[in-house]
């Protein structure tokens, strides 16, 4: 069991080391491995203690799924109950956010995901579930050996995913492609109880080596290991596009834009008596 692709991605280990060093996460620090952990696992869920599936309902759900431990319920899982109730997944879409020339340090871009589904209301709600960091300090010499040496916090969020257009497609001018993920029904159960699992723990950021895309893939390979299947050195957020693309995970993209790049195509596609008509026409708005 601790040797399919799956289990290693449920613990975030990459070539046999955890990227995520929390103990409330794993527990078998600091002697840590696959099989350790796996051992571990099985020992606090086959107990009595109800409320280890609600700490790790991935693991037991994929478990379950392996025949390793028996059918129980996580309906007194009241965390988990509510963020399916909060952020259904009916849908759940890969989103990429270009880089923009006035934040250098967009320059590789973003990917996050999106969560799309109808919640007890019958109203239909999107989330956004992302990954980052924030600088603690604008000494560029220090912020390169925290992003790349000693590490940042690393922040694991949910949100509107309205808010996420209108900050980076409004405000900060980048543009998103959307891509939404072929995922059967158990994929979208693991996947959502593995999003919970990740909540509480406390993340160490590096630019280099687990960032937004390296945990992404992270997520993605629970439900497909394929997206695993020919590592980087350095894993990119259009890495993580191209690895799902890869692991056939994606379904026809959908852009939006911004409004100042949309302008600019315009502005290449129209002649220059149709530019200065529509200046024109705008210029006479009130």
């Amino acid at each position: 069991l601790a040797a399919p692709p799956p289990w290693a991605a449920l613990l975030h280990v990459r070539q046999g080391e955890p990227m995520v060093r929390d103990p409330g996460f794993l527990l078998t620090l600091p002697h840590f491995s696959l099989q350790a952990e796996l051992r571990a696992t099985l020992t606090l869920l086959q107990g009595d203690d109800a409320q280890a599936l609600c700490r790790f309902p991935a693991r037991y759900t994929w478990l379950r799924h392996q025949g390793a431990l028996p059918e129980r319920s996580l309906a007194h899982c009241g965390e988990l109950v509510e963020f399916r109730t909060r952020a259904p997944m009916e849908q759940v879409a890969l989103v990429f956010a270009s880089e923009t020339l006035s934040q250098p340090s967009s320059m590789m871009g973003h990917v996050f995901l999106k969560l799309g589904g109808h919640d007890a209301t019958g109203t239909f709600r999107e989330h956004a579930i992302s990954f980052y960091t924030e600088p603690v300090t604008w000494n560029l010499p220090r912020l390169f050996w925290r992003s790349l040496v000693v590490g940042m916090p690393g922040y694991f969020t949910l949100g509107p995913y309205a808010d996420q257009v209108r900050g980076y497609v409004e405000r900060e001018g980048r543009n998103l492609w959307e891509h939404p993920l072929e995922l059967d029904a158990a994929q979208r159960e693991l996947l959502q109880a593995h999003l919970m699992e990740l909540r509480p723990v406390q993340f160490t950021y590096f630019f280099q080596r687990y960032n937004c895309a390296t945990l992404v893939q992270q997520v993605l390979a629970v439900v497909q290991p394929r997206v695993l299947a020919h590592p980087d050195l350095w894993t990119t957020p259009k890495d993580v596009v191209r690895a799902a693309q890869q692991a056939g995970l994606l379904g026809p993209a959908v852009a939006v834009s911004a409004p100042r790049w949309t302008l600019h195509l315009l502005d290449q596609a129209l002649t220059s008596d149709d530019v200065a008509a529509v200046q024109q026409a705008v210029a006479q708005q009130t």
